[in-house]
C-alpha cells in the first residue's frame, strides 16, 4: 500500500483537517441562517461567518461544564485553533484570550 501523504507533515495534515471543519461550519451557517435571521449582535456577519462564530460560542459554553481531562484538553485545543489559528491554538493547553495573543505578539523573538 502506497503512503498517500507524500511529503506532508503530520502538522500540515492536521491543519488541513481543521480547515475542512472551518469550511463545513461555514456551510452549516449558510444553510441555517438562510432560514432564520442572524442574532442582532451578529448582523455585520455573513451567514458563513455566523455559522463559524456559533461553533466557537458553543465550544466556549461546553468548556464551562464538567469535562473529563481528555474532553477538556480536546475542547480547549479546538476552541483555541478556531479562535486563534492552528499554529498558536494547537500548542496551548489553556484557553486563550485575545489579550494572551496580544502579549505573545509583543514578546521579543529569539535572537
Amino acid at each position: 500500500m502506497r503512503d498517500v501523504r507524500g511529503a506532508w507533515s503530520q502538522e500540515a495534515i492536521e491543519e488541513a483537517a481543521y480547515e475542512m471543519t472551518y469550511w463545513y461550519m461555514a456551510q452549516v451557517g449558510r444553510h441555517v441562517y438562510a432560514a432564520s435571521p442572524l442574532p442582532d449582535s451578529w448582523q455585520e456577519m455573513t451567514p458563513e461567518e455566523a455559522g463559524f462564530n456559533a461553533t466557537k460560542t458553543m465550544l466556549y459554553y461546553i468548556m464551562l461544564r464538567y469535562l473529563s481531562k481528555r474532553q477538556d484538553r480536546l475542547a480547549t485545543r479546538l476552541y483555541n485553533v478556531y479562535c486563534f489559528g492552528y499554529p498558536l491554538g494547537v500548542s496551548t493547553r489553556e484557553m486563550l484570550w485575545p489579550q494572551d495573543v496580544d502579549a505573545m505578539e509583543q514578546r521579543p523573538g529569539p535572537s
